[in-house]
């Protein structure tokens, strides 16, 4: 009986799985089942990455906009106020 080993009478342990080959084969599967789980691991650890980018510039921009729409309530504020100061605007004479 000869499936790609040595036969067991030439000193040999015999059959595929024993000979070295089906182990082969079995190591190189784990190995390319490891390679597919870490790049698996990177691709989902890049996305949260991406993700987690796109949260901070929604972030720096929804504050920069709030902080945009606080100035304009000041200058109004002021022009407002600059008005109501003015001791002489409502005098006729």
């Amino acid at each position: 009986m000869r499936l790609g080993g040595r036969r067991e009478e030439e000193g040999g342990r015999g059959g595929e799985e024993e000979s070295g080959r089906g182990e082969e084969k079995w190591r190189r599967g784990e190995m390319e089942e490891r390679k597919g789980k870490k790049r698996e691991g990177e691709r989902r650890r890049k996305e949260e990455e991406r993700k987690e980018e796109g949260r901070k510039r929604r972030g720096r921009k929804k504050e920069e906009e709030r902080k945009e729409e606080e100035r304009k309530k000041e200058e109004r504020g002021e022009e407002e106020r600059g008005e109501e100061e003015d001791p002489n605007h409502c005098l006729i004479t």
